[in-house]
C-alpha cells in the first residue's frame, strides 16, 4: 500500500510515518523534511506523487485541533481533488458532528477520522473499503445495461476499490445466465462511468463475479 502524507517532519505525523512503515507500507511525502518552505517536491522538482507514484490513500495529521488550513496541508487538498480516500488524524474530535468543525476542515472528504497517531489499522481499513461515489456511478451503469437488455437489475452491484493508484471495479452478476456479452457491455459502461467520475486514477480492471446463493 502507498500512502502519501504533507508532512511527515512534525512528532505526530513521524510517528504515523513510521508506524506505517513498520507495517511494511510505502510513505512519500509533499514536503520532505519540510526543507522546501511553502512549496511542495512538485514546485521544487516537477515530480508530484500524485502522478508518478502509485498513491492509495492520503494520511494528515493534525498538530493542533483548529479550524483553519495549516502549514504543509495544501497536498490534502490535491489529493481530495483526485478523489484519493483521506484518511484525517492527530488532535481532532472524530466524533464531530459537523460537516466543518472547528478541530480540522477536511471533515466533507475524510474517509475516516481518527485521535492519535496510530493511523495503520485505519488506514488499511479505509484501502480495503469500497469507494462510496465511484461504486454508486459503477452500480448505476450495470444496472441501467441490465434493464436495457430485459433483466431485472434488482441483484446487481458494482464495488470500486483503490488498487496501486489505479481502480478496481467489481461487480456481481445479479442471476446466473446473463449473456456474457450483456455483462461485457457493462463492464465497459461501468469503467467510463467510473473514469468520467475519476480522471485521475491510472487504470481501471474489471472482475465479474457470479452472486453466491
Amino acid at each position: 500500500m502507498h500512502v502519501l502524507m504533507p508532512e511527515a517532519h512534525s512528532p505526530g505525523a513521524q510517528a504515523a510515518a513510521e508506524g506505517l512503515r513498520a507495517a511494511g507500507h510505502t510513505v512519500s511525502v509533499c514536503h520532505p523534511g519540510g526543507h522546501s518552505g511553502p512549496w511542495c517536491v512538485a514546485l521544487v522538482d516537477g515530480s508530484c506523487p500524485l502522478e508518478t507514484l502509485p498513491v492509495d490513500a492520503t494520511v494528515v495529521v493534525r498538530p493542533v485541533e483548529v479550524g483553519d488550513f495549516l502549514p504543509f496541508e495544501a497536498g490534502v487538498v490535491c489529493a481530495a481533488r483526485c478523489l484519493v480516500p483521506l484518511v484525517v488524524a492527530g488532535e481532532i474530535d472524530p466524533f464531530s458532528a459537523t460537516d466543518s468543525g472547528t478541530d480540522h476542515p477536511y471533515r466533507t472528504w475524510a474517509a475516516a477520522e481518527q485521535y492519535g497517531t496510530d493511523v495503520t489499522e485505519t488506514v488499511e481499513a479505509v484501502v480495503h473499503a469500497p469507494l462510496p461515489r465511484h461504486s454508486a456511478v459503477a452500480s448505476a451503469a450495470v444496472r441501467d445495461t441490465l434493464r436495457t437488455h430485459g433483466f431485472d437489475p434488482g441483484g446487481s452491484s458494482a464495488e470500486v476499490y483503490r488498487r496501486e493508484g489505479g481502480l478496481l471495479i467489481r461487480m456481481i452478476e445479479p442471476e446466473p445466465g446473463i449473456d456474457d456479452k450483456v455483462m461485457r457491455t457493462a463492464a465497459v459502461r461501468a469503467c467510463g462511468a467510473v473514469r468520467q467520475l475519476d480522471r485521475w486514477a491510472r487504470g481501471i480492471d474489471v472482475t465479474i463475479e457470479q452472486r453466491n446463493g
